[in-house]
């Protein structure tokens, strides 16, 4: 999931495209991964946050940069009922409160690195 919405914050229109695909197709995969792990509890191990819900909760605030600069919601609730929900109990844990990143703060990093490969682009000599 990650590799491909990283790249969304660097590719234009059609590649932009193809790998916002990409990501809808991963989380499908991690929304039917929850339904068959989470034993009906509110986290992938049950109800208390596990090494899943944080290896996934680390892309929570990166999902928002995207979502952001996209005009979308990546893990939409029509679309992804158990994973945006998830995402919001994951969100609400005091301890996940305490460290978990402000996506404004993500989206500005995310602009200069954009600029900073846009440059290393233009100024790269064409391919022969």
């Amino acid at each position: 999931i990650f590799a491909p919405m990283r790249g969304t914050m660097t590719a234009e229109d059609e590649q932009r495209k193809a790998l916002v695909e990409q990501v809808m197709s991963g989380l499908g995969l991690v929304e039917d991964a929850f339904g068959k792990c989470c034993k009906g509890g509110k986290f992938f191990g049950g109800e208390t946050i596990g090494f899943l819900d944080i290896a996934l909760g680390s892309l929570l605030a990166w999902m928002k940069v995207v979502d952001g600069a996209m005009g979308m919601k990546l893990l939409d609730e029509t679309k992804f009922p158990k994973l945006a929900a998830w995402s919001e109990a994951f969100c609400e844990a005091e301890s996940v409160k305490e460290v978990m990143p402000e996506p404004e703060r993500l989206a500005e990093f995310a602009m200069v690195i954009r600029e900073r490969v846009r440059a290393a682009k233009a100024a790269a000599p064409p391919p022969s």
